[in-house]
């Protein structure tokens, strides 16, 4: 499976509507983060994009006119992203257990 992340300024969050808008794209899964809460800085939005090679291949052209690429900690933050979202599954576990 193929991922990328995108950090830009919460100014052009506007950008990930036209990603939500996106037929292809918007069947991926796609999650949101504030900058301060990933360790970007807080005037920045992360996206996190994890789908079909085919559908990142495209967001990533989609972005690139507005100069938003693939971060370079790409790596770094989408492990960030998987623990947060492990320690939230083990928190209802023990909830629900």
């Amino acid at each position: 499976m193929a991922y990328a992340v995108f950090v830009f300024k919460k100014e052009l969050g506007g950008k990930v509507d036209l990603l939500l808008k996106d037929d292809l794209i918007s069947r991926q899964s796609i999650n949101q983060r504030t900058g301060d809460v990933m360790g970007v800085g807080k005037d920045n939005k992360v996206v996190f994009l994890e789908g079909s090679e085919e559908a990142v291949a495209k967001a990533k052209e989609m972005l690139k006119a507005d100069g938003i690429e693939n971060h370079k900690d790409h790596e770094a933050l989408m492990n960030k992203l998987k623990a947060e979202q492990e320690a939230a599954s083990e928190g209802f576990g023990a909830i629900f257990g």
